[in-house]
């Protein structure tokens, strides 16, 4: 029998933060994520003997990381991470008090006593940082700058450096040469990412492969009109025009970064979001990339069937269809495709991460088997891409667990062989042909994200106003051309802003939590065409994209409701002026294409009581399974977990936890769970008082763990209200 190929594609991209005529960059994410993940990733591979991966590494990340490395980059909060604590003015203190505990609060903050115990003191949403200051000394102050890049090191540094791991050993009462040690720490590591990969790709261990240079969706630079393949009456920017030259600048400067920093030019490529058009072959081939990948609905439409699957979710009698290469043409040239695998990838993603990781490392496995009973071809290519740095903060341990014990029973399975896709490839060329390759991503196969609603619109119109000045001030001749080096700068701007990441935040499908900070960036890498070739910006982008009215992420409740708890609506007014969140549209850095099983959170109150009502696609007792689990959990105005557990349908155990687990009397509370999930619970078990802030998110699973939380991060918030809401309501 022919072993089962398995190919781990981890996608390393972060936006582009920095500003190029600044030299700084707008937010930290590249550099913690860097000494976390980035140097994380490739060691846990090399510990495994015999385990191979592909690793692609966008090259405006590389670009940054390189920064980082050199000292060439900094950011704000590095720069106030590295001023002494006593020195921190009040404004720069604030902005500490604010920003410095921006880490999953479950696995990088509440398993360390110090940052724990910081973050509680902090009080957020009851007092302003301003408010917040004096209960914070100045060794509060540098314990804060410490943990705030401490727990960020992946848990490997801590074995393998000493001064990462005396200080996660001391916790507290830090010095301020404890915290240049700190600092050293992470610039060794910053200056070992891209040295470590090239290493391991040397060696045989990674493939490396890349994306187009600032992570632009190619079929929309190529021709915006491919986005009408799967949506036709999408509507497009009014200013649109073909930029294939954008795309092939974007292709041949991510070959030659790829080849000056590894050594070698890639073969591979994964397109930004997995997005492919048969108007892409040719420019792709043209640099030299052997192979593309994508994701298996693509697959679905070229071929124009479904991909059947059984109702563990495992492809059966379509094993051979997916689980194979393909080759692709356009215009005279040809590509390799492989498609990924969507269901292990997001089992990986975002379901993985509850259980045990041993028998989750066996799951996996036993997946990857029977794809195995189900074909006996000696190309079997089972490709599983996802994010390489986003998934692994909601696991425990950064997910070291759960990935040794993946990589070692992959490595020692005789019947599975991990490899990197060219080795496949150069072994077992692909001997099917498409008879098309559709236009579309990972996400439903379509450009929805980048291109699907008027603030996506908006921002590609603005882009191609600040292209044509370009365009303009290049065909200027005699005294009025430009500088060549300054109309380099300007295009380089424009590259920027064709990225992916700001259409990725701009409409309702996503938000980052700060998505005026991206508006405002995006803007600025506008600005900077005009200001590179002497010109004033027009008035136009100061005009954000996003619309104000996106900027609340739910609308709050109208009025006081009366809600009977039984699991299904008793009349079309009961929860009409509700609080609604759209748990469909949630975000997450790559988070499922699909829709979660919640699909809306409605929440509401009356002047004794707080309500909740989850609903699905369909009835949610039926989708939740045989033994649902629901908890919902209060951060404020006190720390209150209420699990909810049903066994054998009718009413749901309740159980009610305060801080550190201290069970609590559920007094009042009120749960059913039969169409939609439904709850009461009273404002006097939550310790609120009129006007008080109430704090809550909800997460959903099953006995063997939680699978989905709403919202994907932060929580959603209230004020308890006083007698005279509704006239206050009505009046506003």
């Amino acid at each position: 029998m022919s072993p089962v190929h398995v190919a781990f594609l981890w996608h390393q991209h972060q936006p582009y933060y920095k500003d190029p005529l600044t030299g700084r960059c707008a937010m930290p994410w590249t550099r913690l994520h860097a000494i976390k993940d980035y140097w994380g990733m490739p060691r846990l591979v090399a510990r495994v003997p015999g385990m191979r991966v592909t690793i692609n590494l966008v090259p405006s990340l590389v670009s940054q990381v390189a920064d980082y490395a050199s000292g060439a980059c900094t950011d704000r909060w590095l720069d106030l991470a590295r001023v002494p604590a006593a020195d921190l003015g009040e404004d720069d203190a604030c902005f500490v008090l604010d920003n410095f505990f921006a880490a999953n609060r479950r696995t990088m903050i509440d398993i360390h006593p110090r940052y724990r115990d910081l973050h509680r003191r902090r009080r957020f949403s009851r007092l302003s940082a301003a408010q917040a200051l004096g209960d914070f000394s100045a060794d509060d102050l540098r314990d804060l700058q410490v943990w705030s890049i401490l727990a960020w090191f992946h848990p490997l540094a801590a074995e393998e450096n000493e001064a990462v791991a005396a200080l996660i050993r001391k916790g507290r009462g830090f010095t301020e040469d404890d915290k240049s040690a700190m600092l050293d720490a992470q610039q060794a590591i910053l200056a070992d990412v891209l040295p470590l990969h090239r290493r391991l790709a040397d060696d045989g261990v990674l493939e490396l492969t890349t994306s187009p240079y600032y992570h632009p969706i190619l079929p929309l630079l190529v021709d915006m009109e491919s986005a009408r393949e799967a949506m036709p009456n999408v509507a497009l920017p009014e200013k649109r025009r073909s930029v294939v030259e954008d795309a092939e600048a974007q292709l041949r400067r991510a070959v030659e970064l790829h080849t000056v920093v590894f050594g070698q030019p890639p073969t591979g490529m994964w397109p930004s979001e997995g997005s492919v058009s048969e108007g892409i072959v040719p420019l792709v081939a043209a640099v030299g990339i052997e192979w593309m990948a994508t994701d298996e609905e693509v697959l679905a439409q070229s071929l124009g069937r479904r991909i059947r699957r059984e109702a563990t979710g495992s492809v059966g009698a379509d094993a051979d269809v997916l689980y194979r290469p393909y080759r692709v043409a356009g215009d005279g040239a040809e590509v390799s495709m492989v498609f990924r695998d969507h269901c292990l990838s997001d089992l990986v993603g975002f379901q993985y991460r509850y259980g045990d990781p041993e028998a989750a490392a066996r799951d996996f496995l036993s997946r990857l088997l029977r794809i195995g009973r189900h074909t006996d071809r000696p190309d079997c290519l089972v490709p599983v891409i996802l994010d390489g740095e986003n998934a692994w903060e909601h696991y425990p341990n950064q997910g070291v667990a759960f990935l040794t014990a993946l990589y070692e029973q992959i490595a020692r399975s005789p019947e599975v062989a991990p490899v990197r896709i060219s080795d496949f490839l150069a072994e077992h060329p692909p001997t099917a042909d498409l008879p098309r390759l559709a236009a579309g991503s990972w996400i439903n196969h379509n450009f929805a994200i980048w291109v699907g609603h008027e603030e996506d619109v908006r921002a590609w119109d603005y882009v191609f106003t600040a292209r044509a000045f370009l365009e303009e001030r290049a065909a200027a001749e005699g005294d009025d051309a430009p500088d060549p080096a300054d109309l380099a700068t300007a295009r380089e701007e424009v590259y920027v802003a064709e990225g992916s990441d700001w259409y990725w935040w701009y409409g309702d499908d996503h938000s980052s939590g700060r998505d005026e900070e991206f508006d405002r960036l995006f803007r600025t890498h506008l600005k900077n065409v005009y200001t590179a070739l002497g010109a004033e910006p027009p008035a136009l982008f100061d005009v954000p994209v996003i619309s104000a009215a996106r900027l609340t992420a739910y609308a709050p409740p109208k009025s006081f409701l009366d809600v009977v708890v039984e699991g299904r609506d008793s009349n079309y007014f009961e929860w009409l002026d509700a609080g609604h969140y759209h748990a469909a549209s949630r975000y997450g850095a790559m988070r499922r294409a699909s829709a979660g099983t919640v699909t809306d959170l409605y929440f509401a109150f009356n002047e004794q009581s707080f309500f909740l009502k989850l609903t699905g696609d369909g009835p949610l007792r039926s989708i939740l399974g045989e033994r649902p689990v629901v908890q919902v959990t209060f951060r404020e105005p006190r720390e209150i977990g209420l699990s909810f557990r049903w066994a054998d349908g009718g009413r749901p155990a309740i159980e009610a936890a305060g801080e550190d687990g201290v069970p609590v009397a559920p007094a009042g509370v009120e749960a059913a769970l039969d169409m939609t999930f439904e709850l009461a619970v009273p404002f006097t078990l939550l310790g609120a008082a009129v006007g008080d802030p109430v704090q809550f998110a909800v997460e959903i699973g099953d006995a063997d763990g939680l699978a989905e939380r709403i919202p994907d991060s932060g929580t959603i918030s209230f004020a308890r209200p006083g007698p005279d809401f509704e006239q206050i309501n009505w009046q506003a």
